[in-house]
């Protein structure tokens, strides 16, 4: 009897650990807001809660805008299924208040497959941002996103 009393109580115990005990622990990030500038979206963590909130396809190539409103953060990813375009780099822009830009961030177009530039953190003086494609040699703008603005959602 003495046992069977110790094994119920033993069998609450685990139970009571088990629902208390959180069922997942999320993902730390490395940064946010404009400690986030300049890192690599992958690496600080930022990559699985981003968003593609503008995109567009030139020359064959996707640019996606993507934004993590986890660390507060955007970046430029690309995507050359083609292995086109050698000379051209995708871009992330930072803004501040009336489309003044600030940072600019470049990434050679990947020559097959996907790649990212660096991210710009979101702050009280940069309010919004923009994916650009552009020629390397001279960084001119070819097509770019329209602002998007996380504090306007």
């Amino acid at each position: 009897m003495h046992r069977r009393r110790l094994v119920l109580l033993a069998a609450l115990l685990m139970g009571l650990v088990l629902a208390v005990a959180p069922a997942g622990r999320a993902s730390a990030v490395a940064c946010t807001w404009a400690t986030c500038t300049g890192k690599d979206p992958q690496a600080a963590g930022c990559s699985p809660t981003g968003r593609t909130v503008r995109e567009f396809t030139s020359v064959g190539v996707r640019v996606e805008l993507r934004y993590s409103s986890t660390c507060h953060a955007a970046w430029t990813r690309a995507t050359n299924p083609d292995a086109c375009c050698n000379n051209h780099e995708s871009q992330i822009r930072g803004y501040g208040t009336k489309a003044t830009l600030l940072k600019i961030y470049y990434k050679q177009f990947p020559w097959d497959g996907t790649n990212w530039t660096p991210m710009i953190g979101a702050s009280s003086t940069m309010r919004a941002f923009r994916a650009c494609e552009a020629y390397i040699e001279t960084h001119d703008g070819l097509d770019c996103t329209t602002l998007y603005s996380p504090f306007s959602e």
